[in-house]
Parts: C-alpha cells; sequence; structure tokens
C-alpha cells in the first residue's frame, strides 16, 4: 500500500539512502535531562492542569447547594487527581532511567561489535589467501563472507537502535508503546 501511493512498483523494496552516524549521547546531569523531560512532557503537564482544576473545584465549592459529603467526594477528587499526577510523573523518571541505561548498555556493545566486526573481516582475509593459494575451499571462503556481512549488519542494527534511543530519550512521551 506505501509503494502504490509512492507511485512505487508493488514489489520494490526501497532502502534507506543515508545511514545515521554513531555519536555518543552527551548527557552531563542524569538527574537534569529527567527534569528537562518531566517539565516538557505534555501528559503530564495535562494531569497537573487536572490537579489544578480539582483545586479550583474544591475552591469553588458551594455551600448552598452541597452537603458536606460532596465536599468531601471533591476533596477525594483532588487527591485522586494528584496521586494519578504524581504516579504518571514516577513512571516517565523511571522510563528516562531505563532508556538511559539502555544506551549506555549499546554504547558498551558498540566496541564489541566494531572488535567483531574487525575479526570477521580479518579471518576473510586469511581465507581469501588460503582459497588463493589451495588450502581453503570456496565454501570456507563464503561463510567469512557471510560473516563479515552479518557483522556489518548487526553493527548496523546496533547504531539504529542506538538513534531510535536517543530519540526517545529527548522525547519519551512521543515512544510508541
Amino acid at each position: 500500500a506505501l509503494n502504490k501511493l509512492l507511485g512505487l512498483d508493488e514489489d520494490a523494496r526501497p532502502e534507506l539512502s543515508e545511514r545515521p552516524a554513531y555519536s555518543k549521547l552527551d548527557v552531563q546531569s542524569l538527574e537534569t535531562e529527567i527534569n528537562r523531560v518531566l517539565d516538557n512532557n505534555p501528559s503530564l503537564w495535562l494531569a497537573e492542569q487536572s490537579v489544578k482544576q480539582a483545586k479550583l473545584q474544591l475552591e469553588l465549592f458551594d455551600w448552598s447547594t452541597g452537603s458536606s459529603n460532596q465536599y468531601e467526594a471533591e476533596k477525594i477528587d483532588v487527591n485522586k487527581a494528584q496521586l494519578s499526577a504524581d504516579s504518571a510523573k514516577e513512571q516517565m523518571r523511571l522510563a528516562v532511567r531505563n532508556i538511559y541505561n539502555n544506551i549506555m548498555k549499546l554504547e558498551e556493545g558498540y566496541a564489541a561489535q566494531q572488535e567483531a566486526l574487525k575479526q570477521a573481516e580479518d579471518t576473510l582475509k586469511v581465507k581469501k589467501l588460503m582459497y588463493e593459494v589451495g588450502l581453503s575451499t570456496k565454501t570456507d571462503l563464503q561463510s567469512a563472507e557471510l560473516a563479515v556481512t552479518k557483522a556489518q549488519n548487526d553493527l548496523q542494527s546496533l547504531v539504529y537502535q542506538h538513534e531510535s534511543l536517543k530519540l526517545a530519550f529527548q522525547k519519551p512521551w512521543a515512544m510508541g508503546n
């Protein structure tokens, strides 16, 4: 359906023309970043507005038409709204920490993945030389080439994940479930 909308052949498989470059996440203070996210989060702002609205309804309670039971119900609504807002804030705080920890794990894995690629490339060079002098089979050479391709794909996949998580770290409320 997407290919039709874009005017491409239905069997066409478009590929990315640009690959994201790897760059580490630069965070001076995790707490500062968490507070920035909490301050800019539209759903948390909405929850805070619900608390303000509930408090305002409590302040404007009309004693002439309401009873003390209704007033108590309004007080409970304020508490519920406050608890809901606090819970959402804490969940967002935990989500940002989890995203940050996942980014750090990927950054640690990046060096290991680069080393795996380098090792696969070195193995391929050796297999090519061995094949040229007749000490290795074509199958051995092809499996070494396959290992290099797999290592390249794994490294690129890690970069894509890393970039995706960096975007999610900036705006976690926009991240899909």
